[in-house]
């Protein structure tokens, strides 16, 4: 985050759903998720992405299971109940949930193998951090009480700003970045303008939720939560229009989380 603000960049994030759409095929050809059927041209823009470099673009993809099997999450702000093995308790009993089960280590195996084939194609130069925008991730910091740098960095994403939302008025977690600026939990920015997209394949309507964008001129950064379609649109509004823009997936829940659970405004 500190890297994306400092320089000014936009930010496209690659996931499990990412690499999926991408690079799996069956025998009816590209593979889909619950949220975004399959697309040769969305699977052909998730690669070339990937691979190419786009200047003012950081690329950020899964590096946690890279090294581990073992998921930690700081219990106040998880995005969904999951099946813990344990927990450790650092500044209240259990409050950091442990998971390391056969599911975690099949992910581990998936993120290492799109991990060796990113670094054997990709001539990008520096990646980021997919899970930037899951609060419940930042175990580390958590331990070492650094939270409230957290929350400044998250701040800053809003401070002052133009932004347009581009998201669902329902999305599939949480509740809406409309809702969240309605009721005060984002409320540090300029101005907010909406665009509403649906809550799955969102890729049919790229070309016209593109050209709603491209609508507002005076905006300081774009939010797209609109799945993998947010990712190569990122890349797109960046590299031929210019604009700041995020690919945010789920980051309305960690706000959320903050809010209830703490009482922090952004």
């Amino acid at each position: 985050m500190k890297y994306v603000l400092n320089n000014n960049l936009s930010l496209a994030r690659y996931g499990d759903g990412e690499y999926s759409l991408a690079f799996l095929t069956g025998r009816s050809g590209y593979k889909g998720i619950f949220f975004q059927e399959a697309d040769k041209l969305l699977a052909e823009k998730l690669q070339d992405t990937l691979f190419n470099p786009i200047d003012n673009l950081l690329i950020s993809i899964e590096t946690t299971f890279i090294t581990t099997s073992i998921q930690y999450v700081i219990m106040d702000y998880e995005r969904s109940p999951k099946k813990y093995k344990g927990y450790l308790s650092v500044y209240s009993k259990n409050d950091i949930g442990v998971i390391n089960n056969s599911e975690t280590r099949r992910y581990q195996l998936f993120y290492i193998y799109y991990f060796l084939k990113i670094i054997r194609r990709s001539s990008v130069p520096v990646l980021g951090d997919a899970r930037c925008f899951f609060i419940s991730n930042f175990w580390p910091e958590y331990c070492r009480n650094q939270m409230a740098e957290i929350f400044e960095l998250y701040k800053s994403f809003f401070i002052g700003r133009r932004i347009l939302f581009v998201a669902p008025d329902e999305p599939l977690m949480g509740v809406s970045f409309r809702t969240l600026v309605d009721n005060g939990i984002i409320k540090n920015i300029k101005e907010a303008y909406f665009i509403s997209v649906p809550n799955k394949n969102c890729f049919r309507q790229y070309d016209s939720i593109l050209k709603e964008i491209l609508k507002f001129k005076d905006v300081d950064a774009v939010f797209l939560q609109c799945g993998p379609t947010a990712t190569v649109m990122a890349a797109e509004l960046t590299k031929k229009y210019g604009k700041l823009a995020y690919d945010v997936g789920s980051f309305n829940t960690a706000l959320l989380k903050a809010a209830q659970v703490h009482g922090i405004t952004f």
